[in-house]
């Protein structure tokens, strides 16, 4: 293994074990539906026969992660994000394929620019939820950046 590979490998290692320790914040609080004064972060939109009710564990991620990515990410202002959110990995993988113009099977969640994303409703969304926002905060800092390159933008 050459210096280089090394470097790229510990590089790789290091960016995958800090994704896991920052995802690990320990804080289960849950949200308690009230922004800071005059603050909207996100709009749900519900596909399938989804209501907020079935997906609250989805927002309390994301409101509990919120600060802590912008923080570590520093994009500046963010707008109000669109989260789209499917029950049915059908009518899931139709839309996906018309947005990127291809189908993905077994993807639960991607990115629709640096306004939004969309997940398909799962075991692990809250978690994914996380994951997709911080790829769109990503693209508010620098909108050329994703999958360019796809190893350091899925890290």
């Amino acid at each position: 293994m050459t210096t280089l590979h090394k470097h790229i490998f510990i590089f790789i290692s290091v960016l995958i074990t800090l994704f896991f320790i920052s995802c690990s914040d320990g804080n289960s609080s849950a949200f308690n539906g009230n922004y800071p004064a005059g603050v909207e972060r996100f709009k749900f939109e519900f596909y399938d026969g989804l209501d907020s009710t079935s997906t609250v564990h989805i927002l309390n991620a994301l409101h509990r992660n919120y600060e802590r990515i912008i923080s570590d990410l520093k994009p500046g202002s963010m707008p109000l994000l669109v989260v789209k959110i499917w029950n049915d990995s059908e009518n899931f993988q139709d839309v996906l394929e018309q947005v990127l113009g291809i189908r993905y099977p077994g993807a639960t969640g991607y990115v629709n620019g640096k306004n939004g994303f969309s997940i398909l409703l799962n075991p692990n969304s809250a978690e994914e939820a996380v994951h997709e926002f911080a790829h769109v905060v990503s693209l508010n800092i620098n909108n050329r950046f994703a999958n360019n390159p796809r190893w350091l933008w899925e890290a």
